[in-house]
């Protein structure tokens, strides 16, 4: 009859029992032979080369409530605030090589697919099935006999089951976060951004009359703009708008709203302290939040949570849909946001001066919800919007359909609109438009329902309706005049103070008294 118990028991698990997993367990248990030949074993066939379980055999509980997830998302999850991130893991299965081969063209998620994911889930399938024949042997054994020794040697076999099969779902769904989405046929075929060009707007301004400076050059002049005397106080990449430049800024924004709102967007507000596992939720890569975003110092009622400032209002935004489903007769759901927005640029030695790239600059958001049919409409809508507003603007642009590698994990397809900046000598991005399909839907929980009440994962749109600190470039140096004023485009006229629509040096002046400089210029009370 014993020997029928372990019908569906490795031979290796059987063996004399010690009371290790007992109020009166005494012995370390790698110096029991018995536990010893079966952690051997568990780490031959599941843990190893993930991990070793020998390093958690002596309390294999606490070291599953201790198991440490990179996934922001996942780790939330685990606390029972948002559904878990949906993964096709029979699909990837099946697929993996074709996975593989769009992770390669893209230089946005580096896994691979076979070794950190497909081996991984298919251990934690065969450890599941044996969980499974542990329980009916444990469960008959006790039916037999309450204090059965085989009953206890199994359980603790299924605690050290138990145990690998938390840590390799940790680190699956931990690999599973860096996948990015699929990519569209369009940017497949393109090898580099050369010959990307899909669309052209307005022509370079004349300058024949005198060479081009540049809009810190013209800022400066006029007294609008500020860059120095601020290190100190700030550090780098920062900034001063004074007086016609804060108008402008101001006048962008209101402009761009007036449009947005016209054409049926509804306007949101949304914080900008966020928790990292929405970061890594709309596909910011969690490897590189870090780099990328700064953090916010827990507060006592918050310990143990990373809150971080928001690059975008594009996370935001997500977090507004996350955890909720829509009819469908509201879709496609379009809103907008205006935002500041807080970036590192760590990576970047580029534009040290100016305003191209800078640690905080207001951005004016436009995000949709859809259905799948729905999506790639939405995103040639932006771009459209997005020409649209240039072309009122007088700006010259490239319209770019970018390729794999230029695609962020969320991305499935994005378009950039690079505008020309003749101070600068070269094109420079301006706007971004994204379908992300429903990459961040799953992993957020952002549904939408039928009258039937079906629901399916949604798709997200997200585009740049204005970036408000390079356009501020772009009209600097696009309309300085010999005079040395600045002629804005009519369609901002309405929004500044001066009707006229040109920007002229700024009367108002101060004096530097600051020790950055020479004793005799330095200023005190007598």
């Amino acid at each position: 009859m014993l020997q029928r118990s372990f019908r569906f028991v490795p031979q290796i698990w059987r063996g004399s029992c010690s009371k290790l997993f007992t109020t009166e367990a005494k012995t370390p248990i790698l110096q029991d032979d018995y536990y010893s030949r079966v952690i051997d074993d568990l780490n031959s066939k599941f843990a190893l080369p993930y991990f070793d379980l020998k390093e958690f055999a002596d309390n294999p509980e606490e070291a599953i409530k201790n198991i440490q997830y990179q996934s922001p998302l996942y780790r939330m999850h685990k606390e029972d605030s948002i559904g878990l991130p949906y993964f096709d893991l029979k699909h990837i299965t099946t697929n993996h090589k074709e996975i593989q081969e769009n992770v390669n063209m893209r230089k946005s998620g580096k896994v691979n697919v076979k070794e950190d994911i497909v081996n991984i889930y298919k251990r934690t399938v065969d450890i599941e099935k044996q969980q499974k024949k542990l329980k009916e042997e444990i469960t008959r054994l006790y039916h037999q006999d309450k204090g059965s020794e085989e009953g206890v040697k199994l359980k603790g076999v299924k605690m050290f089951l138990s145990l690998i099969q938390h840590k390799l779902k940790a680190n699956l769904f931990d690999n599973l976060m860096l996948l990015p989405n699929s990519s569209h046929p369009k940017a497949v075929k393109l090898e580099n951004k050369d010959g990307n060009i899909i669309d052209v707007i307005g022509a370079k301004k004349d300058f024949d009359c005198h060479t081009p400076l540049d809009h810190v050059t013209i800022g400066t002049k006029l007294g609008i703009f500020r860059e120095q005397r601020l290190h100190e106080f700030t550090g780098s990449r920062n900034y001063f708008l004074v007086g016609q430049g804060a108008e402008l800024e101001q006048a962008l924004v209101n402009y761009t709203l007036d449009k947005l709102k016209a054409k049926g967007f509804m306007c949101i507000t949304v914080p900008n302290i966020i928790r990292a596992a929405a970061f890594d939720g709309s596909g910011l890569q969690y490897q590189h939040i870090d780099k990328m975003i700064y953090s916010i110092d827990k507060s006592e009622d918050s310990v143990g949570v990373d809150f971080r400032l928001a690059g975008t209002s594009e996370v935001g935004l997500c977090t507004y849909f996350a955890n909720h489903a829509i009819h469908e007769k509201y879709l496609p759901k379009k809103v907008c946001c205006v935002s500041t927005c807080y970036r590192k640029e760590t990576d970047s030695r580029n534009d040290p001066r100016g305003l191209f790239r800078v640690h905080q600059f207001t951005k004016v958001e436009m995000f949709a919800v859809s259905t799948e049919q729905q999506s790639e409409e939405i995103l040639m809508s932006f771009v459209n919007i997005q020409k649209e507003i240039l072309q009122d603007l007088n700006l010259h642009a490239h319209i770019l359909e970018m390729p794999c590698y230029e695609l962020g994990l969320p991305a499935q397809r994005k378009i950039d609109i690079e505008a020309w900046f003749p101070g600068r000598g070269s094109f420079g991005e301006v706007t971004s438009t994204s379908n992300c399909t429903d990459y961040q839907a799953k992993r957020l929980q952002i549904l939408h329902s039928t009258s039937k009440h079906v629901y399916k994962y949604a798709h997200t749109i997200n585009g740049t309706a204005c970036a408000v600190t390079r356009l501020i470039m772009a009209l600097l140096e696009n309309g300085q005049q010999t005079n040395r004023t600045v002629q804005l485009p009519s369609c901002l006229h309405p929004y500044m103070a001066n009707r006229d629509g040109l920007i002229r040096k700024e009367r108002f002046q101060m004096q530097y008294i600051g020790v950055k400089q020479s004793k005799v210029n330095q200023k005190r009370p007598e």
